[in-house]
């Protein structure tokens, strides 16, 4: 029995291992309510002084933050440590594959053919589909372009792909991402998040991976923060 005991694994203590800490869950609790706090705070900023853009891009960072934090909080709510959290939100290692960041890129240049393909028809036929996406970054300082490229995206997709798509459906959370970029008021925005929230809420159900879709996401905002910094829109 001693040398059973030695070898193997208590089930009960392993699983003991796995549960989240309460530090962890206290950690990751007052972090959502700090971000929550900021977000309120720089929007009230932005709303009494319009013409301060910082105000406006750090309250965009903090929501953009808090939607990582709403997951984590509401796994951890139901005892998901860590390891599975990242397993559940289709992130693990395993999951990061060549053919997963091929399936990104071919997704980006969907993405890509579509924007040619509504900037003909607008040529064609003469009708407009007005963009605000450079008014709204226009001036945002150095950082913030930054945090648009490579963290926005992976705080987005945790949200509206890893978490939604397997709760409620490619639907609704494509639908979500596109209200989540109504602030735009644009039309072309509000169609192309909804397109984009398509298409890579049917590539995270085939993969099962996080990544198609992170890769996707952020050579699409790269792409916009290129064209906004060489003035082409």
């Amino acid at each position: 029995m001693a040398a059973t005991g030695r070898r193997g694994r208590n089930p009960l203590r392993q699983e003991h291992r796995n549960q989240p800490s309460d530090r962890i869950k206290a950690f990751f609790f007052i972090a959502l309510i700090i971000t929550l706090a900021l977000t309120v705070l720089f929007n009230y900023i932005s709303t009494v002084q319009p013409q301060n853009k910082d105000a406006l891009q750090n309250s965009s960072i903090a929501l953009s933050l808090m939607f990582p934090l709403i997951v984590i909080n509401i796994l951890l709510s139901k005892n998901v440590g860590p390891k599975g959290i990242i397993s559940e939100l289709c992130l693990s290692r395993d999951r990061l594959t060549v053919k997963n960041i091929g399936i990104g890129l071919v997704m980006f240049l969907l993405i890509m053919l579509l924007e040619v393909g509504l900037s003909a028809l607008s040529a064609f036929t003469g009708i407009q589909l007005p963009t605000n996406t450079c008014a709204a970054f226009a001036g945002a300082p150095l950082y913030a372009l930054i945090f648009t490229v490579f963290i926005a995206p992976l705080d987005e997709e945790v949200l509206f792909r890893g978490f939604l798509v397997n709760r409620f459906g490619i639907v609704l959370s494509a639908l979500l991402f596109m209200i989540l970029h109504s602030g735009y008021a644009s039309i072309s925005e509000a169609i192309g998040a909804l397109v984009f929230g398509l298409i890579a809420g049917y590539a995270f159900k085939r993969t099962k991976s996080l990544y198609p879709s992170i890769t996707c996401h952020v050579l699409v905002n790269m792409i916009g923060v290129l064209a906004l910094l060489h003035a082409v829109c």
